[in-house]
């Protein structure tokens, strides 16, 4: 953050000198083959976080940027070799600075990062609490896994933190960024800050993606689900299904303080449409 600070003083620095007239130039540098004290301990996944876009500048490519940028005129250059082609193909989300360059691929590149499929709140609201747990936890060890260069997701530990992991605030932030993608959602950029093992970050998703519902409306709902199956029934098919039914009309009067009396000569002559209104009587729909 200093860094960045410093440098973006100079850039003004420089543009505010030019305008009064002075000499000045400021150059915001690409990445150089060559390793600094600044990039001596980079490895190979920070070279990719870097920029799959641009390629490294050698000494003697670096040192003729230089000299051609004395000769622009500009306060503020960037000396940088960018893969053009490669940034309008499309293949790779293109970076807001350089979408002028690419007019009409910036959507085509966001699109290509959406995954495949229905969007994960329908795939998840299909399954069971086990299988919606795990699929969860898959999503974020397995971009865990690929923002820190690992081969298999079996490499992050579920209940380890991120920060033994090997997190740090730049990597968290690619991390959220992945997981925004991958769930649709505007995740916080504290997001591994704020819940720091893969299994407390998943266990956020699935609040955040399926939000909490009411244990009685979603009862009531497999209610009218299921009473549209039992109409579709044929009579003797739904005997045995009315004995369940009568049963759990016993069971709820006793919890309830109803009465636990009835008429089982209605009962036996009452049709399905009968014995689900006597149901949402009971439960209070």
């Amino acid at each position: 953050a200093n860094y960045a600070a410093a440098n973006a003083f100079l850039d003004a620095l420089a543009v505010d000198r030019v305008s009064r007239g002075l000499p000045g130039q400021s150059l915001a540098w690409g990445l150089w083959e060559q390793a600094s004290a600044l990039t001596g301990h980079l490895g190979r996944v920070d070279h990719a976080r870097a920029g799959h876009l641009s390629s490294p500048l050698s000494t003697p490519r670096a040192l003729a940027l230089f000299d051609r940028s004395l000769g622009v005129g500009r306060a503020h250059l960037v000396p940088v070799d960018i893969d053009l082609d490669l940034l309008r193909s499309g293949a790779h989300p293109v970076p807001v600075l350089l979408r002028e360059l690419v007019q009409g691929t910036a959507r085509r590149a966001a699109d290509n990062r959406r995954p495949d499929g229905p969007p994960l709140a329908e795939r998840l609201a299909v399954m069971a609490d086990a299988q919606r747990d795990a699929t969860l936890l898959d999503l974020v060890t397995g971009n865990a896994a690929a923002v820190l260069g690992h081969g298999s997701p079996d490499a992050i530990a579920a209940d380890r933190p991120f920060k033994d992991l090997g997190f740090d605030s730049l990597t968290s932030v690619e991390l959220r960024n992945r997981l925004n993608t991958a769930t649709g959602l505007r995740l916080p950029p504290t997001l591994v800050f704020d819940h720091p093992t893969p299994v407390a970050l998943a266990r956020y998703l699935r609040e955040s993606v399926l939000p909490a519902v009411d244990p009685a409306e979603e009862l009531l709902g497999r209610l009218t689900r299921m009473e549209t199956e039992l109409i579709a029934l044929a009579a003797p098919e739904r005997a045995g299904i009315r004995a369940r039914l009568e049963t759990l009309l016993d069971r709820l009067r006793d919890t309830d303080g109803s009465p636990g009396v009835h008429d089982d000569s209605d009962l036996e002559s009452a049709t399905a449409d009968d014995i689900f209104a006597l149901l949402d009587d009971e439960l209070g729909s």
